[in-house]
C-alpha cells in the first residue's frame, strides 16, 4: 500500500510552487555613468556659478554667498559673509592663490591651508571647483564606486542632493571628521548656473 503524505505537506508544497511560479525574475541594478561619461555629458568651456554657502564646525555656523567662475585651470570666487569676514576673493591658479581680503592682498603656494587660517576652519578651496561640477578632483581618487551620487577624496565625503537637467549640482555637502574638532560640515546650493565667458 504507498504512503501517503500529510495534507499539511501537500499544501504547502503547493504553496511554495506557486510562490516560485509568480515570483518575477531579479532584476539587474542600473547602470549609473561613470566619472568619465558625466564629465563629458557636461558643456565645456569657461562656466560660472552663484548660490549660498553654510559652514559648520566647533558648534558654530555661518552662511554667506558665493560666485564661482571657471575658466581651464583657473578659478575666481568671491564669498560673502562667512565668520564677520566680510568679502573675500580668491584667484586660484596652477601655482598656488592670490586672497584679497579686507584690502589686503596674499600670494601663496597652499591655498586651502591660508584660507583656513583665516576662516579658521578648513575649506577644500582646491577640489572644489571639480566638486562644484559633480566630480571628483582629477587626483587622488578614493571613490566606492564609478556612477554614484558621491565619493571620498583626500578626506573629504561629498554627497550631491539635487542636479539640474543638464547634470549640473544643485544642492551638495562636504563633510569631515577631525579629531579633537568634530564634524565640518559645507553646505552648498547653487541658484544660478551659466556657461561661457561671463
Amino acid at each position: 500500500m504507498p504512503a501517503t503524505l500529510p495534507v499539511g505537506a501537500i499544501l504547502l508544497a503547493i504553496l511554495l510552487a506557486a510562490g516560485c511560479a509568480t515570483s518575477p525574475p531579479p532584476r539587474p541594478a542600473p547602470t549609473l555613468p561613470s566619472w568619465d561619461q558625466r564629465a563629458a555629458q557636461l558643456p565645456a568651456g569657461p562656466w560660472q556659478a552663484t548660490g549660498r554657502i553654510a559652514v559648520s564646525a566647533d558648534g558654530q555656523g555661518a552662511q554667506g554667498s558665493f560666485t564661482w567662475q571657471q575658466s581651464g585651470d583657473g578659478s575666481r570666487v568671491a564669498v560673502a559673509g562667512p565668520f564677520g569676514l566680510g568679502a573675500l576673493q580668491l584667484v586660484l591658479d596652477r601655482d598656488g592663490a592670490t586672497l584679497t581680503q579686507g584690502g589686503r592682498e596674499l600670494r601663496t603656494r597652499e591655498p586651502d591651508q591660508e584660507v583656513e587660517r583665516l576662516l579658521g576652519v578648513p575649506l577644500p578651496v582646491t577640489g572644489l571647483s571639480s566638486w562644484l561640477r559633480g566630480l571628483p578632483a582629477p587626483a587622488p581618487r578614493e571613490m566606492p564606486a564609478p556612477g554614484t551620487v558621491g565619493f571620498t577624496q583626500e578626506g573629504w565625503v561629498v554627497a550631491y542632493d539635487q542636479f539640474d537637467a543638464a547634470g549640473r549640482p544643485l544642492k551638495f555637502s562636504v563633510t569631515r571628521e577631525l579629531p579633537g574638532r568634530g564634524l565640518v560640515r559645507v553646505r552648498a546650493v547653487v541658484e544660478r548656473w551659466s556657461e561661457g565667458a561671463p
